[in-house]
């Protein structure tokens, strides 16, 4: 279904309203470059604020925004840098090494519907230029509340629509002493509290908390020593990440192992 993606910020420079992604000048070539523009009212005057999601099969919870007015173009990262104040562009959809054209929606940890739209590159999202001043749109590292960072989608007839969301995944290996937690697609730069519960010699036991830093990429990974001789009937795992709610709380069970 066809979208606007609309700035939270109303006030962007000397624009005020609606604002939403635009290809500037209704470029339909690629190299154009993006900018925020107040939402236009009818077609074919909105065509070059309309945008769709693609998934890569290659890239479970990875998304293209694919531009309506000039397909196969899609939102890109200009050279692929990682380098925060990078401006965005459009450009054909690449299937060979996509990674500065893949994008991810994070909720808000408020539950307001905005969303943070991160890169598969890493620890950036898109941005309005110099914390929201210019129009001008960049990638930047996230920042939890940043308004200038955060986005909605909305379909043509105004009303909000909900982007996929890819929810994120917790892993555990349980061994003779010791658990390893693995994590994919968490909040980049984020904190997560590990708990644990599960039986030993019958008696019920709680491990943790302990707390993970995620990586740019979202993920993370640590042994953790556990003080029990044998574990037996279901570990329970969960995963909370700090300061982003239930929006980010994973569980996990199986095998205490032992």
């Amino acid at each position: 279904m066809p979208f606007f993606i609309q700035s939270k910020r109303s006030t962007i420079g000397t624009l005020s309203g609606d604002l939403v992604i635009d290809i500037s000048g209704g470029g339909t070539t690629a190299g154009t470059p993006l900018d925020v523009y107040t939402r236009k009212k009818k077609s074919p005057d909105w065509d070059n604020q309309i945008w769709t999601h693609q998934a890569d099969s290659s890239y479970p919870g990875w998304y293209y925004l694919q531009a309506q007015l000039a397909k196969p173009l899609v939102i890109d990262i200009k050279g692929g840098s990682t380098a925060p104040g990078t401006s965005l562009d459009i450009w054909t959809l690449k299937t060979a090494s996509p990674d500065n054209q893949l994008w991810r929606f994070v909720p808000e940890s408020s539950g307001t519907g905005y969303y943070f739209i991160l890169s598969l590159l890493g620890n950036l999202v898109i941005a309005v230029d110099d914390s929201g001043k210019k129009t001008g749109l960049v990638v930047d590292k996230l920042k939890a509340g940043a308004d200038y960072q955060l986005w909605k989608l909305v379909q043509e007839d105004g009303k909000d629509v909900a982007p996929p969301v890819t929810n994120p995944k917790l892993s555990v290996t349980p061994g003779r002493g010791d658990f390893y937690f693995t994590g994919a697609l968490f909040v980049p730069g984020s904190k997560v509290k590990v708990t644990s519960s599960f039986s030993s010699f019958g008696a019920p036991v709680s491990g943790g908390p302990w707390t993970f830093t995620v990586a740019d990429d979202g993920s993370f990974a640590d042994d953790i020593s556990v003080d029990y001789f044998q574990a037996s009937g279901t570990l329970e795992v969960t995963a909370e990440t700090t300061g982003w709610g239930s929006l980010y709380t994973q569980t996990w069970s199986g095998p205490a192992g032992g």
